[in-house]
């Protein structure tokens, strides 16, 4: 599970919804957000490791991974 930090705080997202709340996210998202979704799209050799590709980065800046079975 993903959980918010500073200006994410009190957002949670459960494993299996990560990848299709970032996609949600970058779609409303701003130019620069979109730009690099589709350089990651481009440079992924396939669907699965786009989809992984994208919850790396999306989840790198105010999230923090929590196991789901510590909760």
């Amino acid at each position: 599970m993903y959980v918010g930090i500073l200006t994410e705080q009190g957002k949670s997202v459960h494993d299996a919804d990560a990848f299709p709340y970032a996609c949600e996210r970058v779609e409303s998202g701003t130019v620069e957000e979109q730009a690099e979704f589709m350089s990651i799209a481009a440079d992924s050799a396939d669907f699965t490791e786009f989809a992984a590709r994208v919850v790396e980065w999306f989840y790198s800046g105010d999230w923090i991974y929590q196991n789901e079975m510590e909760d």
